[in-house]
């Protein structure tokens, strides 16, 4: 697992439930299902960083 991630979720277990549990601002999607183009992956890292700095969804 990337660990950007890791550090950002704080250990695997927490990574674990974040990739696998539906993301409203996905879509309802499940993260670990986007990772396999560059474009979902993008999405769910511009998630992450949006939620970093305070943005809601």
């Amino acid at each position: 697992m990337d660990h950007d991630f890791l550090k950002r979720a704080g250990d695997s277990k927490a990574a674990q439930r974040c990739l696998t549990q539906p993301v409203k601002g996905l879509g309802g999607e499940l993260p670990i299902n986007m990772i396999a183009s560059s474009d979902q992956t993008n999405a769910v890292l511009d998630l992450i960083g949006g939620l970093e700095h305070g943005v809601l969804v």
